[in-house]
């Protein structure tokens, strides 16, 4: 067929990138205008020059867009890694070598800069870790007969028929949560920085280089003031839209949470539930009626709640050499 491939730097419609997406994608997973911008065109982590852009006598029918870590914070632990953030080809494309053909030019770009692994999603401002939707075991074969592994699976946990009524929590002593403050952010890194991953401590440098205030944290305290655990809120007035509101499209008053931890020294002391509670009970306060957990392992955990799993996303990866 008739095809032109162009850099996503020498492309500038991104309403119809939008609507390609809608168009193919299932209903829960509608993006809006805001995230796609927040997601694949604005993260200063998208490699521009060589994520691309097919489009068919001037109509635009497909796209990939490739991200890397640029974050000194996250660098060091990825500088080999780079990410799919989202290829598509719209359904009425499909089957015609378009995404074959957008996949084999990101990966020799990657090879040519040194990258040794492509993985689906788990980027910075990311739809899902991996492959989802509808038709998740189409696009699971797919990138099968390309040489991708699959590596794990997460779920998106969903929470509803809340109706205002809070969580409740036994008092622990010695410890206390309350919503975050400006003056708590070093504390906050420091703590993120030294019991958990790199990607947590920089989101908090993000959202505070953004202007946040700390009230998006809840966190946990011991008797000397010291931070101990924290849950991240998000909702629709967040500074960035989280991963867990990301398809706030189909659900209606959508919050969500997560992160969140507790230190190493004070876990297997059901604080864990503590802060969780505290965080669901935030939200609902605040008018949520559908709280979403992302990309989550520990169902269990959370159906002690009332979530279940409402989403499953499938992690892939390919070694390029």
């Amino acid at each position: 067929m008739d095809l032109e491939i162009r850099s996503l730097s020498d492309y500038n419609n991104y309403q119809a990138m939008i609507d390609i997406w809608n168009h193919t994608m299932d209903e829960m997973h509608q993006v809006s205008y805001n995230l796609f911008m927040q997601n694949s065109i604005l993260d200063d982590n998208i490699v521009r020059k060589s994520s691309y852009v097919a489009i068919h006598k001037g109509t635009l029918v497909g796209y990939i867009i490739l991200k890397t870590n640029k974050d000194s914070l996250l660098i060091n632990n990825s500088q080999m890694e780079a990410f799919i953030n989202v290829i598509l080809v719209d359904k009425s494309f499909q089957k015609q070598g378009i995404g074959s053909k957008l996949l084999a030019m990101v990966e020799s770009y990657s090879r040519v800069i040194g990258i040794s692994t492509l993985t689906l999603g788990c980027s910075t401002k990311t739809y899902g870790p991996g492959v989802f939707g509808s038709d998740s075991e189409k696009i699971i074969r797919w990138f099968k007969t390309r040489g991708y592994r699959h590596t794990y699976e997460a779920f998106d946990l969903h929470m509803k028929g809340i109706n205002g009524n809070l969580i409740k929590l036994e008092n622990h002593q010695d410890v206390y949560f309350r919503k975050g403050i400006l003056e708590d952010k070093e504390k906050l890194i420091t703590f993120l920085k030294s019991e958990f991953h790199d990607g947590w401590a920089h989101e908090a440098i993000v959202y505070f280089k953004q202007g946040g205030d700390g009230s998006e944290y809840v966190l946990l305290f011991n008797s000397k003031d010291e931070i101990i655990g924290f849950c991240k809120l998000n909702d629709l007035n967040s500074i960035t839209l989280g991963h867990s509101v990301s398809w706030h499209v189909y659900y209606h008053k959508i919050g969500g949470i997560g992160p969140l931890g507790v230190g190493q020294a004070y876990r297997k002391k059901n604080l864990g539930f503590y802060i969780t509670g505290a965080a669901i009970n935030e939200l609902i306060t605040q008018g949520c009626e559908n709280i979403i957990v992302n990309w989550t392992g520990i169902v269990d955990f959370y159906k002690k709640f009332g979530f279940q799993i409402s989403d499953r996303y499938y992690g892939f990866q390919k070694k390029l050499f």
